[in-house]
Parts: structure tokens; sequence; C-alpha cells
């Protein structure tokens, strides 16, 4: 963005002139199911399920779909279906879950439950989303450094590519979860609870034809300038294929005060991890990072915390029904209410601002920077809005290396919300049964607490070697949540 507002942009992506864009696919999804309840005993109760669901390929109407079947050795795009076999075609998902009364006086049970799940739809974003581009019909033309605001031609970098992977397999995952629940006097539950995940085979976005690297004595790869693509019949490919994966785990807890005495309560908290290899297909679908690994040759560097990872997060909600006298019109009908919400923040990567510092091909990527040698990662982030995380921390790789910083190893600023509201209600009769007028008094964000967002990312513009981090490196520009807002409403209700 800092290039292209000064004029100066590094890459122009664009569709020449002509081309075929538009596309009809049409497919069927079917599904078919089966689901019983067996009470075993008086105490235990089985859910059992089965499900299985497949959709016909999506095969363009007018044979305008084209796929490179072989990456690495294909020398041209050959027209037809995008896929090989069918990958739906195994989709069985089973379902067991499981209530367990322990002791028979309905004051302890124990839940449980796992299930399969296929992504039907994943393979096919992707196919409607990046197939169209592809030639013979259409193709993406990048070129690098361009002249602005008119790149001089359209088909200098004519030999990118888009496509899908010809022999996609089908996503899936597995949840599963298990829960005690306890009930206490006073009209008090307690739960504690397991909830896990596991999804495999996801659909991730990737530089499929990479430059050719040198093996350096340590392992570490180097890319010299000029260096070759391993296919040289094309330049860049958008590749979309299998290999991302991801886990979840996580502890929660809740204790809920049922509606008695005039109120009720209820506080939860989860302790959570959710690690994966990739975030989406997308980088439109994304706010922290890339969505293409930085080594196009092992994705699973890049194995991490997940975008979206918040590793605690306290949620608790209360109603009073202020005591009043029910015959006075002004005491009567008076209703406290309050949300908090304290959540750790969300993980980060640091990242350098020119595109394929590495020289490895990965033009629609970010590389990264190096950690500074000695550098405790516990020390670099700092807090505060001007300068979040400290930028001397890392030191820019050398040319056509990638940086040693981790995906997503710094976390952003934490998040806490209180809102309250005051409500009169008042009865009347002319509105029928029920009726009453409704005042509302609601104040968001009560204490006036700046939530931000995570800070600029960019450490190095990497424009040359040997320079200072950026002045911006580590600001915070905006907040995600509003400041003190008070809200005055009416309601009539009848």
């Amino acid at each position: 963005m800092r290039t292209f507002l000064a004029g100066t942009p590094t890459r122009f992506v664009g569709v020449p002139p002509g081309a075929q864009l538009e596309r009809v696919r049409p497919n069927t999804l079917f599904g078919f199911y089966v689901q019983d309840d067996y009470r075993t005993t008086d105490r235990l109760t089985l859910n059992l399920g089965l499900r299985y669901e497949f959709y016909t390929l999506p095969v363009e109407a007018y044979g305008l779909d084209t796929t490179l079947r072989n990456v690495a050795t294909d020398t041209s795009f050959t027209v037809g279906a995008p896929f090989g076999e069918n990958p739906s075609l195994r989709n069985w998902a089973p379902r067991l879950g499981f209530a367990w009364d322990v002791a028979g006086d309905g004051r302890t049970a124990v839940r449980g439950g796992a299930g399969l799940y296929h992504d039907t739809d994943g393979p096919f974003n992707s196919a409607f989303g990046i197939a169209a581009f592809s030639p013979p019909f259409a193709a993406t033309a990048t070129i690098n450094n361009p002249t602005f605001p008119r790149p001089a031609s359209l088909t200098a970098g004519a030999a990118s590519a888009r496509t899908l992977d010809y022999n996609i397999r089908q996503p899936y995952g597995l949840t599963f979860n298990v829960s005690v629940q306890r009930e206490l006097a006073g009209q008090i539950t307690a739960t504690a609870g397991y909830a896990g995940s596991r999804a495999h085979n996801l659909i991730s976005a990737i530089e499929a034809n990479p430059a050719v690297p040198q093996i350096l004595a340590d392992g570490s790869r180097f890319f010299p300038a000029g260096a070759p693509r391993r296919n040289p019949a094309f330049g860049p490919i958008d590749y979309r294929t299998n290999g991302g994966h991801s886990e979840y785990n996580s502890l929660q807890l809740s204790v809920q005060k049922r509606f008695s005495r005039r109120y009720q309560l209820q506080s939860a908290y989860t302790l959570s991890k959710s690690m994966d290899n990739l975030q989406a297909q997308l980088n439109a679908d994304v706010n922290n990072a890339s969505v293409y690994p930085q080594d196009p040759y092992d994705r699973d560097i890049d194995f991490a915390r997940s975008d979206f990872d918040v590793r605690h997060v306290f949620t608790t909600n209360f109603v009073w029904d202020l005591p009043g006298r029910e015959s006075s019109v002004l005491l009567a009908g008076w209703q406290f209410n309050g949300i908090v919400t304290l959540r750790s923040g969300v993980p980060f990567t640091p990242a350098l601002g020119a595109t394929n510092w590495s020289r490895s091909g990965n033009t629609s990527g970010e590389d990264r920077p190096n950690l500074r040698p000695g550098v405790d990662l516990a020390d670099v982030v700092l807090g505060g809005a001007d300068h979040y995380f400290d930028p001397s921390a890392f030191v820019l790789p050398p040319q056509g290396t990638f940086g040693n910083a981790g995906r997503n190893i710094l976390a952003g600023p934490n998040f806490a919300m209180t809102n309250l509201s005051l409500v009169k209600n008042t009865k009347v009769g002319a509105l029928g049964s029920g009726g009453q007028i409704q005042v509302r008094l609601e104040l968001f964000n009560l204490l006036n607490r700046p939530n931000f967002a995570t800070p600029d990312r960019g450490v190095f513009a990497a424009a040359a070697a040997n320079e200072a981090p950026l002045a911006t490196a580590g600001r915070i520009a905006r907040t995600i949540t509003s400041s003190r807002q008070v809200q005055l409403g009416l309601k009539v209700l009848f």
C-alpha cells in the first residue's frame, strides 16, 4: 500500500483484454442420513448417526475449463474438467453421542460426542475463484516494477497461471467433546468440559512454481538472483491444493445461576489453543498475514498458532430485577443487566515490506525477518500504541534467504469490554394482556477502554541490505471498538 500511494508499485497483476471470464458450472449435492437415540438403561442414552454426502463434479457447460495436471512438468494447459476423480464418493460421516446420569438422581451428568464432517464446498470455492483466470481462455498477467499509472504491456507477464490441483482430495474434520455437569445448591449448575477438533486435507494456497534454490551446507535454501523456476514454461503459478491441517484443544468451564430470588448470573472461561499451517484460501479473508506459506517447498514450517487463536476468554453476564413495590408505578419494573468480556489478543506475524526479498518466486506471499540472536521472544512485545513491539529485536535476512522469525510468534493487544443497561418496564392495560412500555438506558464500553487492533507488522522495507527498521513498525493505527456509547430507547410491547 505504501508503494502504491507513492506511485511506485512493485507489481501489477491484471487480465488482458478479450479474456473469457464467465463460467457456468452446474453441480448437485446429495445428502442422506440415518439417526437413532438408543436408551440402553434408565441412566444412559446413546445418540447414533451416519451421514453420507456426495456431489457431482462441476464441469463447465461450454468447455472453458482448463487445468495443469502436473504443475511441475506440463508445458501448457489441458482443456477439460479441472478435476480427476470425484473426491466426495467416500464421504461417510459417522456420529456418536452419549448422556449418562451418573447417580440416577439427575444432579450429575456426563455428556460427550464425536463426529466426522466433510467440507463439500471447499474444493469448488477454489475452482470457481481461480480457474477462470487460466490460459488459453484467460490469463493472469504479472508485471514486476511496472510503469505507473499505465503498465507498458499486459503481455509481459502472461506466463503466470492460476489453477487447481487436478487430484484434489476431500477436506474433512473430526470434532469431539466431553463434559461433566453438576447441579449445586441455590439453583447453581457447574460444568467442566473438553472440546477439540482435527482437520485434514484443507485447501490451501501455495506458489506451485517457485525458483530452484541452492542447498547450503546447513541445509537451508538460498535463491540466487535470476534462478530459474521449477517449471520454466510458466512464471508464478497460484495453486490451490490439499496440505492444510489444523488442531484445536480447549478446556471449558462455566457456572450458571438460574433465575431465582430476582436475579440470574452466568460466567464462563475457556482456555484453548488452535494450531494450523494455513489460515484461508484468499488474502482477502485474513487480516494478520498472507495465506501463502513463506517457503513454498515446506509449508509445515508455518504450523503455528492460528490467526484467530484466542488463548483465554472470560465472559460473565447477569440480570437483576431490582426490588420495588409492585403497586408503585414508579418503583416497580426496574431491571439491571450487564455483560463483561475479557480475552487475550490474537497472534500476528512480523513481515518485510518488499515482495519476494527471498527471491523464492513466491510473489503472492510475504517474507519475514530474522530474530536477532540472543533476543527472548517474551521481551519483544512492549505494549502501547506507538511501539507495540520492539523492531530492534529483528534483523533483515540476507537477500535470497528466508527469515527465521516464525509465523504468528507475537501476540496482539488484549480485549476488555463492559456493557450495562438499566430497563424500566411499565404495564399498560390499554395495550392488552402483557402490554407494557419499556424505557432503556444502555451503556456500551462503560470504562471507555481503547481496544487496539494489531500493530503494523512491517519491520523492514527490504529495499536495501543493512537498512534500519521502519518508523511505522509496531505502530497501532486504529481500535476495533468504539469509545463509550450511551443509548436511550423506548419500546412499546403489545
